[in-house]
C-alpha cells in the first residue's frame, strides 16, 4: 500500500509522514522503548500479537511494521546507481503470481527473495520478523587539522539493543 502510494501520489512527502507516523506507533507501543508495559510480538506470530492485554497490536505489528520491514527489503534491492527496482519488483511479482488464492507462509515470501538473490535472507528475517529488538545507534565524529594542514574527520557508530550479530547493511 505504502508502495502504491508513493507511486500514484508521486509524492515523496507525503510518503515519508505516512512512514514517519507508522514508526512512531511502532516504536511508541505502550512505551517499550521505555522499558514499561508488555513488548509488542514480533511479525511472524500474525493475529496472535493481539491479546487482550494488547489491543491493536495485530494492525500495530502486522501491517504497520509489516509494511517497514517491506520497505527496507525494498531499499536494500534498489540499484542506487540507477534506482531501478526491478529486483524488488521480480520479487513481488513472483510471490503474488505463485500464491494467488493460496495460503502462502513468511518462509514461503524467503525462499522466493532468497530465488531472486541467489542468498540467504536468515539473517534478515531473524531480525526483524521473527524478532522485536529495534537497534539503537549513537554517532560520534572528531575532525582535527593534520601537519598538512588539511582536515580529517574520523567516525564511530555505536550500535545497542540489538544481538551482537544484527546486520545493519550501510551503503
Amino acid at each position: 500500500g505504502l508502495w502504491f502510494m508513493q507511486i500514484a501520489l508521486r509524492n515523496n512527502e507525503t510518503f515519508n509522514e505516512a512512514l514517519d507516523g507508522m514508526k512512531k506507533r511502532i516504536l511508541g507501543a505502550r512505551k517499550f522503548v521505555l522499558g514499561d508495559g508488555q513488548e509488542s510480538g514480533p511479525i511472524w506470530l500474525g493475529y496472535r500479537t493481539q491479546s487482550s492485554n494488547t489491543s491493536g497490536d495485530y494492525g500495530l505489528i502486522v501491517y504497520d511494521k509489516g509494511a517497514w520491514v517491506i520497505h527496507m527489503l525494498r531499499t536494500m534491492l534498489v540499484d542506487l546507481q540507477t534506482m531501478n527496482e526491478d529486483r524488488f519488483i521480480g520479487i513481488m511479482r513472483e510471490f503474488y503470481e505463485r500464491f494467488l488464492g493460496k495460503e502462502a507462509t513468511t518462509l514461503d515470501f524467503q525462499r522466493v527473495i532468497e530465488r531472486h538473490l541467489g542468498a540467504s535472507m536468515d539473517w534478515f528475517f531473524k531480525q526483524w520478523v521473527m524478532d522485536t529488538k529495534t537497534p539503537e545507534y549513537t554517532f560520534a565524529y572528531q575532525t582535527v587539522k593534520n601537519p598538512a594542514g588539511k582536515y580529517e574527520t574520523t567516525c564511530r557508530i555505536k550500535q545497542e539493543n540489538v544481538a551482537p550479530d544484527f546486520m545493519a547493511p550501510v551503503v
